[in-house]
């Protein structure tokens, strides 16, 4: 079993919320990137073990404006994907850990792609999990390289026919 050095939490006021965020230090020095594990309306709390898995690193997790302890001033207003961008960046600035490698999940994934598209210089690597995320934001919409399922990918569809898929590898 993995075992990870306790969280500690911390808080940032940002302009019309309060972000809290979660940094588990690596077990040892290292010389790795902070990996930022994101999701959205998903909290940090969904992501612990998860975070558990990377001992070697340190690992940082953060509730979304208006998710669990990040609390927006006026509770009822919607939130961007250029706000939680906006989030993204001054977490990361307080960090002062240089850029990180970033997992986003769900809507995490598209908050992710807005916040690279107007702070590249803050993520070393991103990685995202979400289909809906071509959809929301322009920056995902760069033409993608067509590629045909393995035979086994067409079996378990179970239409038997061949078939195209225009999502990222």
């Amino acid at each position: 079993m993995t075992t990870m050095t306790e969280a500690t939490t911390r808080s940032l006021k940002v302009p019309g919320a309060e972000i809290t965020y979660y940094v588990r230090p690596a077990d040892a020095p290292s010389a790795e990137p902070v990996l930022m594990i994101i999701g959205s309306p998903m909290g940090a709390g969904g992501f612990g073990t998860l975070a558990g898995h990377f001992p070697d690193r340190t690992v940082v997790t953060y509730d979304p404006r208006g998710v669990d302890r990040s609390v927006k001033d006026d509770p009822a207003s919607q939130s961007t994907p250029e706000q939680h961008a906006d989030d993204l960046h001054r977490v990361i600035a307080d960090l002062d850990m240089g850029p990180v490698d970033l997992f986003a999940s769900s809507g995490g994934a598209v908050n992710a792609l807005a916040f690279v598209a107007r702070h590249p210089e803050q993520v070393r690597t991103l990685s995202r999990m979400s289909r809906r995320s071509r959809r929301s934001c322009p920056i995902a919409r760069l033409p993608w390289p067509r590629r045909r399922p393995s035979p086994t990918r067409t079996r378990r569809r179970g239409s038997g026919r061949r078939w195209r898929s225009s999502s990222p590898p």
